[in-house]
């Protein structure tokens, strides 16, 4: 029932409940800490630190049993509300009611550190997350994975995260396309393109880890930062050599490139391309005649045909015009008729 209140009538139609319940003698009993638990998501979700932390003190003045479960969703709370600062208190309580900290516990601090820009104290929590006996290496690696690698890419601190990638390895953790994905931003970020590509490769090879679409995105990312848009196109025909379909990102980190350098041409190639259009220089350079390796299921967003018809429209518009009738020949299982009957009114006006 709090559960039910608070996802469709708010934190505080839960927390009334909670209140109205724990007021009956014959009732009160009932009521535990999961059952709070549902109030502090919901006023966590809101970004209301100030309800949250009132509802803490509240379950402790009860003398509530408290769990890891309940800490935790304490702690993300702390963290989703940018009030880093009270995470210290609650670590305190918890080991006075000799309850350990958990990889979820120290997964969501190191998050939130990181969100603050907090690096500092972030790295400092994995050194007392090292000497914790009940942590496997393995569990360990996963949290920094996920946390100070993003936080290093943030920040473009290339040699940090560099260190910290061998020290993962060194620890036998196995980086994972997410790792991947997040050294690609971290070598862009800090202005190495070349680097992006070589730490790709390595860590592929040395782990046997085949690059996922969001890998070859972020490598695409990367090239257009640094206005190599042939190297970026080189990045898509890779992945369509590897069997990895492209997604509507894709397509929006390449079209977007190639409109700002004002290659039109390829930005009509690139829009047949997504559809699986033959004919297309693009298409040809990458996968030859199997045009549907590049085809996006489902079609690209209203909003990013609108921007690439902009730009032909403004500069080109006969192409627009001629690659808009060749959408329009498409079987509906291929393009959504109700998008391209609103291109077509939009580029009229």
């Amino acid at each position: 029932m709090v559960e039910a209140l608070v996802t469709n009538a708010g934190p505080e139609a839960g927390h009334a409940l909670i209140r109205e319940v724990r007021g009956d003698k014959d009732l009160c009993d009932l009521v535990n800490a999961v059952i709070y638990n549902s109030v502090l998501k919901g006023y966590a979700q809101q970004k209301r630190h100030a309800d949250v932390w009132a509802v803490y003190q509240e379950m402790l003045r009860d003398r509530l049993q408290f769990s890891i479960v309940t800490y935790n969703t304490i702690v993300d709370a702390c963290a989703k509300c940018g009030e880093m600062d009270s995470i210290p208190g609650v670590m305190e309580e918890m080991s006075r009611q000799h309850i350990e900290p958990n990889v979820i516990t120290y997964s969501t601090i190191l998050k939130g550190y990181v969100q603050e820009n907090q690096l500092e104290k972030a790295f400092q929590l994995l050194d007392e997350m090292k000497l914790t006996k009940d942590l496997r290496p393995d569990e360990i690696g996963a949290v920094a994975d996920n946390t100070l690698l993003d936080g290093c890419a943030r920040r473009a601190l290339f040699d940090r995260g560099v260190a910290l990638l061998r020290d993962m390895e060194d620890a036998g953790v196995k980086p994972s396309n997410f790792t991947l994905s997040v050294l690609v931003k971290l070598a862009n970020r800090s202005r190495r393109l070349d680097q992006a590509f070589e730490l790709c490769d390595r860590v592929s090879r040395k782990h046997c880890l085949r690059p996922n679409i969001h890998v070859f995105n972020n490598l695409m990312q990367a090239c257009t930062a640094h206005k190599d848009h042939d190297r970026a196109l080189q990045v898509l025909a890779r992945a369509a050599e590897e069997g990895v379909r492209p997604d509507a990102r894709t397509y929006g980190i390449l079209l977007r490139g190639c409109a700002v350098a004002g290659d039109l041409t390829r930005v009509a190639d690139l829009v047949r391309a997504a559809y699986g259009l033959r004919g297309g220089a693009v298409a040809a350079a990458c996968c030859g005649e199997d045009a549907a390796a590049l085809q996006v299921r489902g079609g690209l967003p209203f909003e990013l045909l609108s921007e690439a018809f902009a730009g032909l429209r403004g500069q080109q518009e006969d192409v627009a015009l001629e690659l808009l009738r060749e959408l329009r020949g498409l079987p509906s299982s291929r393009v959504d008729m109700k998008v391209l009957t609103r291109l077509a009114t939009k580029i009229v006006r």
